[in-house]
């Protein structure tokens, strides 16, 4: 049961999460491979990792391993949640620029 549920269920909380695999990687500090291995099921998580995977996504270890259909993720909106997470990723851009602007304003006009 483990072997069969646990790929999908790790797949599916990494992409109800809009996070690419190299993403997730980086979030968990394992190799982008390593994800890919979990998510085909040709290799398996260590219980560190399990337990990193379980926070990460906000989900629980026994819903990760198919042992509750309980504490898993939650999609109301699927395109909700991408318009919010678009929307997060908009807002993020545009203060990095603001930031970029008010340094270049300051080096253009100097104080006086």
């Amino acid at each position: 049961m483990y072997s069969e549920v646990f790929p999908s269920r790790l797949k599916l909380a990494r992409e109800a999460n809009f996070l690419t695999q190299v993403d997730a990687a980086k979030l968990l500090q394992i190799d982008k491979s390593t994800i890919a291995n979990y998510e085909t099921g040709k290799r398996e998580p260590n219980f560190e990792i399990l337990v990193k995977i379980s926070l990460l996504f906000k989900v629980t270890t026994d819903w990760l391993l198919g042992a509750s259909t309980e504490g898993g993720i939650e999609i109301h909106d699927p395109e909700r949640l991408r318009e919010d997470r678009e929307r997060e990723l908009v807002l993020k851009k545009l203060e990095k620029e603001a930031r970029f602007a008010q340094r270049l304003e300051r080096r253009i006009i100097p104080a006086k």
